[in-house]
């Protein structure tokens, strides 16, 4: 038996039976095509037909002979078996076929879409295979905010802006700016929708105006010097409770997990995939003779840091005492708990996630007085510490890896609002 040609074209796929679907300017056949790995659906119709079925900028006809055809993703995720493909294509006809019932309905002079209800839950039928279920359940959130402020079954021609903006102005007062700004953007796009579909003949909504989202410096949580030395002290108690329990090695990864992150200001990722090969912990400066311990983020195994370049990070003595303590050749820093190797007594490649060890540190931290606080906080550590010591933004920004000081002076120039050059 045949499987196909080694290295060569992907296996044959099956081709749905050609369906056709009515519209008011004539018929569309609907077909299947394979395209290099998931499944499309091609509409081949007049161009008004096409137009009529995809309205606004969704579709993108192309000439085919006397007709026009288009290409389309049925579906936001890939669809690689036939069988889904029809049902897909069932549920896109019937949406269509619900339009085509409304507009003969409109077409005779007795359109029912008098109200904005009848009309989103019209334009519903026409935008939901377009999104994604998540996405879809979002919209529909959004316009039952809509749906207690302002009345859906009030005639359509006495929608106006003053109905608009008092209604988002209650949202404001319930919703954060943010989240009232996403329902107004989904009640714009539904009023577009109509006034593209040539339901609405004017754009109420068109003078409102998002409301301005003011950016907190509150909600950034790290330690203080005094509570970095006391996390430590728990890591050191929980290392030694693991290495009494296990009594087969050594287990130092709480100590090194918040000393490379509150000392070096690394993100969660890069401590995790951080190497002692990438340590440079005998350096020393050719011009004064003194000791310059730094740490190389780099690429690594196929992962590279977020920015994707390297950077070099000078390391403090509290932490150089940490890592000489344990300094191995190579091998990556945090070790887990247990080592399980694979089924077939191969050993087990992954990234090690130091979650449960850092629930277990954070736990006892807060006991003794210290904050909650993420692990991406151990960054924010890193940098508030030095912002507030008065260290250079340049030399803070290269350390952990921005391009500019900008992200700095967003975010951590609030610690240094007073300055006694005030009292000049």
């Amino acid at each position: 038996m045949t499987l196909g040609r080694i290295g060569g074209d992907m296996p044959r796929h099956t081709k749905m039976p050609e369906r056709k679907q009515c519209t008011p300017f004539g018929d569309v056949k609907i077909n299947s095509r394979w395209v290099r790995n998931k499944y499309y659906l091609v509409a081949v119709g007049t161009l008004e037909s096409l137009k009529w079925m995809f309205p606004g900028k969704y579709v993108n006809p192309e000439k085919h002979g006397n007709l026009y055809r288009t290409l389309f993703s049925p579906s936001a995720r890939a669809i690689t078996i036939e069988r889904e493909l029809r049902k897909l294509c069932k549920k896109w006809q019937d949406n269509w076929n619900e339009r085509l019932d409304d507009y003969e309905v409109c077409s005779s002079g007795e359109s029912n879409l008098t109200t904005l209800r009848k009309v989103v839950d019209y334009l519903k039928v026409l935008r939901e295979p377009r999104l994604k279920a998540n996405t879809h359940s979002v919209d529909c959130q959004c316009l039952k905010y809509w749906e207690v402020e302002i009345d859906f079954d009030m005639p359509l021609e006495n929608l106006n802006a003053q109905v608009l903006q008092e209604g988002f102005e209650n949202i404001c007062y319930k919703l954060k700016p943010s989240s009232a700004n996403r329902v107004l953007g989904v009640m714009k796009t539904y009023l577009n929708m109509a006034i593209a579909e040539e339901i609405l003949f004017h754009a109420p909504h068109k003078r409102l105006k998002k409301v301005k989202v003011y950016k907190s410096h509150r909600s950034i949580k790290w330690w203080t010097k005094g509570e970095v030395e006391t996390v430590l002290m728990c890591a050191r108690e929980i290392d030694k409770e693991i290495t009494n329990y296990r009594k087969d090695r050594d287990f130092h990864t709480g100590e090194l997990l918040i000393g490379l992150g509150c000392y070096l200001g690394l993100r969660l990722e890069e401590v995790i995939m951080q190497r002692w090969q990438d340590l440079d912990l005998d350096s020393v400066d050719v011009r004064t003779g003194r000791p310059t311990p730094v740490c190389h983020v780099v690429p690594n195994g196929g992962w590279e840091p977020k920015d994707g370049e390297a950077r070099t990070i000078p390391i403090r003595n509290e932490l150089l005492i940490i890592l000489e303590s344990y300094r191995k050749e190579s091998g990556y820093i945090l070790e887990p708990e247990i080592r399980q190797p694979k089924r077939g007594g191969s050993k087990r490649v992954y990234r090690y996630d130091p979650k449960k060890l850092w629930n277990r540190i954070l736990k006892i931290a807060i006991e003794r007085g210290v904050k909650r606080i993420t692990p991406y906080g151990m960054r924010h550590t890193f940098a508030s510490n030095l912002v507030s010591s008065g260290i250079s933004d340049i030399k803070i920004s290269r350390w952990m890896g921005h391009a500019n000081t900008r992200m700095l002076h967003l975010h951590y120039a609030h610690l240094r609002a007073f300055d006694d050059d005030i009292n000049c």
